[in-house]
């Protein structure tokens, strides 16, 4: 495994890993005719423009010389002196090797570097399998929740922070 900065040529496999993700992880909390339309070229322009801005930090984690999941930060919508974890995604047959641990400490580092000193993140309550993913890295739920919607469906979503 190999964790670096994300460059603009990884944006197709940053898509794929991206979708199928979401397809996995979201079925019965997001309706499937909302993932079922997700599409890896549309994810690919989304992540080209990321990848070409100056105030995102994105990783990649390589297995075999290619990506496997993908994490991406940084500055919080909501409190622009703390920094946020956007997305984190492991490809389903990657799971449970320490890619997103790994993910997760190489962006952390990278916002410790640029001064940060708080990492908020948002997760959808019913994604059981990502929250227990942060408790166990030491995240805490702060209490806030706040709904949005996909695909016409209302999903709730809870806050969680760490200090860098």
């Amino acid at each position: 495994m190999l964790i670096r900065a994300a460059r603009v040529d990884d944006a197709p496999e940053i898509a794929a890993v991206h979708v199928i993700t979401w397809q996995k992880v979201y079925r019965g909390i997001m309706p499937s005719p909302f993932l079922d339309d997700l599409s890896v070229s549309r994810r690919e322009e989304h992540w080209k423009q990321v990848l070409s801005r100056e105030n995102h930090q994105v990783h990649v984690a390589c297995v075999s010389g290619e990506v496997a999941g993908f994490s991406s930060t940084g500055t919080n919508r909501d409190i622009p002196e703390a920094a946020e974890l956007y997305a984190i995604y492991i490809h389903p047959e990657h799971w449970g090797k320490g890619l997103g641990k790994a993910l997760f400490h190489a962006s952390c580092a990278a916002l410790r570097s640029l001064r940060f000193d708080r990492l908020l993140l948002w997760v959808a309550t019913d994604n059981s399998q990502a929250r227990n993913f942060y408790s166990h890295l030491g995240m805490t739920v702060d209490g806030l929740t706040k709904r949005q919607s996909f695909g016409g469906t209302e999903v709730e979503a809870v806050r969680y922070w760490i200090d860098l």
